[in-house]
């Protein structure tokens, strides 16, 4: 049961008008409305009766529910300001490695709000580089990396036994694909088509997370491209100098402010057929006995929850 739902009940009980409580929530009246059904059928008993005249008027059912919902709301409030002001307690040190900000945004915008909620805890962040985030968690270095968007639910990596995957915002895929060819010209890349083309990953820097990425996405989607290493000593080089004419690069929305996909003229970023979204995901290390580790998984899933509750998140 959400607690959200319940939290929103309450407003219209009060109000006993869907337009006024909608308003007052912040939200469609569609969505209040769907909201209040789902708690109806979890309940399995009508909560309001509906009047296009007279508005809403609570059920004797109804009014049960209400005046305990009222307490239940307060004591969950309470419980979780409680619980924030232990974690402000916490203190300790993480260690994250960002990428570009056009990638990582979403992440980026999470650390900004545990600092501010966690001021206890030294945040260390330090630049994308040559190392790759897989083999920097195994070794103890970081604790956190970007890792991607993926299809589907995960909750482990099969190429590192030391990390989890934590989820942070819906991306639709994209591929990079010649710009003479049929697909940019169609405007979509069938997704069964995958299994004709290879898929470029960088070779001359460490690339498990790139390729252990590209591996997971296709097994979702049940293709079997070849993956290729092309060599640069850059994404930019790698595009510039390595892309061969049947290779295809896999982005994602995020993708398409970095330099790599619009320097070049004679390729575009096109959608799969039928769309396809993943999730991005921060790659993690176990927290074990690291309280600040700890705090900072605990954000990030909460994030995500928060997200999908508000609907913001399709059901994959």
């Amino acid at each position: 049961m959400s607690v959200e739902y319940l939290r929103e009940f309450v407003v219209l009980a009060e109000k006993l008008n869907f337009t006024s409580a909608s308003k007052a929530l912040n939200i469609t009246q569609p969505a209040l409305s769907n909201h209040i059904k789902s708690l109806e059928r979890e309940f399995g008993f009508v909560l309001l009766e509906r009047s296009s005249s007279e508005g809403a008027r609570l059920t004797k059912a109804g009014r049960v529910v209400y005046e305990r919902s009222e307490r239940l709301v307060r004591a969950y409030e309470e419980m979780v300001e409680d619980a924030r002001k232990v974690q402000r307690e916490v203190s300790g040190r993480i260690v994250l490695q960002l990428p570009r900000s056009e990638l990582c945004g979403e992440l980026i915008m999470a650390v900004k709000d545990f600092m501010a909620h966690h001021p206890n805890i030294d945040v260390d962040i330090r630049p994308w580089c040559q190392a790759d985030s897989l083999d920097e968690i195994e070794a103890g270095r970081i604790d956190c990396g970007y890792f991607g968007p993926l299809v589907g639910e995960h909750s482990s990596l099969d190429e590192c036994g030391t990390c989890r995957l934590v989820p942070l915002v819906q991306s639709e895929f994209l591929l990079f694909v010649p710009k003479d060819g049929p697909y940019a010209k169609a405007g979509s890349f069938p997704v069964e088509d995958l299994s004709r083309f290879n898929i470029a990953v960088q070779a001359n820097q460490k690339n498990r997370t790139w390729s252990a990425l590209v591996r997971n996405v296709c097994r979702s989607l049940s293709v079997e491209p070849s993956i290729v290493q092309r060599y640069g000593d850059s994404v930019e080089d790698m595009f510039l100098n390595s892309l061969g004419p049947s290779d295809v690069v896999l982005a994602s929305e995020s993708s398409q402010g970095m330099l790599s996909f619009s320097m070049l003229d004679d390729r575009v970023l096109v959608p799969l057929d039928p769309p396809v979204k993943g999730v991005v995901h921060a790659v993690m290390r176990e927290p074990g006995k690291n309280e600040a580790l700890a705090c900072f998984v605990a954000h990030l899933e909460r994030r995500w929850s928060d997200r999908v509750g508000a609907g913001q998140a399709e059901q994959l």
